[in-house]
């Protein structure tokens, strides 16, 4: 659970970059190693718990379902995050539509880890 808060949380200084228009490059490549190594850590933790809670009879088709519904989820964002984009460009909005995404992620797993 620490470790999805804390991948969470590294879309505050992208957030913050977003707003500022601008933010190094060491920092861009520190958030993104981060976000990545802590969502990786979350990994076993994950599979472990999730398969202790769903009954063997029905996992296969339990995470084949979730699967799906991962992916299509995926799409929508790339989606969303694309209108967003070109809706935040149009209007010469480009980085607090930047900044809009980076929160709508930021937000998203915290339904879940309320547990």
């Amino acid at each position: 659970m620490l470790c999805a808060v804390l991948q969470a949380l590294t879309f505050v200084p992208l957030i913050v970059g977003a707003l500022a228009g601008e933010m190094s490059l060491l920092l861009i490549f520190l958030t993104a190693s981060l976000y990545w190594g802590l969502g990786m850590s979350t990994g076993p933790a994950w599979t472990t718990w999730a398969s202790t809670i769903v009954p063997e009879r029905v996992r296969a088709r339990y995470f084949a379902r979730r699967s799906r519904d991962v992916q299509g989820s995926l799409v929508v964002a790339l989606l969303l995050g694309g209108a967003i984009l070109n809706f935040g460009r149009d209007d010469g909005q480009a980085f607090p539509a930047l900044a809009l995404i980076f929160l709508l992620a930021l937000g998203s797993p915290m339904p879940s880890l309320r547990g």
